[in-house]
């Protein structure tokens, strides 16, 4: 019995060891370039950037990319957006969202051969965060997003 207890005490601290291991994996990137992904696959796991911030990444076909942007409400926001594609126009669409994933001042199409854009908004109370995919017939766009 007392082997048993040593067993599952030793299993337990090994799922805490792991579960704060995921917790600080998603955790975000904080402003940009700190390795790792430049979009969470969900809002919950979405990348955490702040004004002066800027990434580049490609953009997902069909599949959204999130990025929560650490600004609080109310202040205004400057998005600027390219869009860049190795073969013919590349449209992305681009969504600024409340906390709660609804529309936050922008639903917008962004096409390759129209960039860079500029977009002036009002940070979400709560939350705000940036929704990123590629849209139509997919060429492979990459975006470059500034936060100012």
């Amino acid at each position: 019995m007392k082997q048993l207890s040593k067993v599952l005490a030793g299993l337990a601290l090994s799922l805490a060891v792991v579960g704060c291991g995921v917790v600080k994996k998603n955790a975000g990137g904080g402003g940009g370039g700190g390795g790792g992904a430049a979009l969470g696959d969900t809002m919950a796991d979405a990348v955490v950037y702040r004004r002066g911030a800027s990434f580049s990444t490609a953009a997902q076909c069909h599949t959204s990319g999130y990025a929560r942007l650490d600004i609080p409400g109310g202040e205004p926001v400057t998005i600027e957006l390219a869009v860049s594609s190795p073969g013919d126009e590349a449209c992305v669409s681009f969504h600024f969202l409340n906390q709660n994933g609804g529309d936050g001042g922008l639903m917008a199409e962004a096409c390759s051969t129209k960039s860079p854009f500029t977009y002036e908004l009002t940070a979400q109370e709560g939350a705000s965060f940036l929704q990123v995919s590629e849209a139509g017939k997919c060429q492979g766009a990459t975006i470059t997003v500034a936060i100012k």
